[in-house]
């Protein structure tokens, strides 16, 4: 991985990670040359009436690093052959990342 990638890895936590089922974490090159960290994740994909649905599905993660020293989280699934946007987040400091990425599995509902 490159230091960029590293660095991005070294500010999440390993049980965020895990809590993901994360695997093949690889350096990448985003936006305009960007440096991002993507990864493979199982998350709980929304339906047609915008409910968790309960099983989950491989969607790809990308954490870009942006000028500001912030990050842009991506995630992309595939449906029937064809990709979509699951979640998009601009401007996420450090000190957000591990909420945020927690966030893209749960709706925070306690049932």
């Amino acid at each position: 991985m490159s230091t960029a990638a590293e660095v991005i890895r070294s500010q999440i936590n390993p049980m965020v990670l895990m809590s993901l089922g994360a695997s093949e974490l690889v350096s990448s090159e985003a936006n305009e040359g960007r440096p991002a960290l993507a990864f493979w994740a199982r998350i709980l994909p929304f339906n047609a009436k915008g409910k968790r649905m309960s099983r989950p599905a491989k969607m790809r993660v990308c954490i870009e690093l942006t000028p500001a020293d912030l990050y842009d989280i991506t995630v992309v699934h595939s449906k029937a052959g064809e990709y979509g946007v699951h979640f998009e987040m601009e401007g996420v400091g450090a000190e957000d990342l591990n909420r945020v990425l927690l966030s893209l599995d749960s709706d925070g509902d306690r049932e």
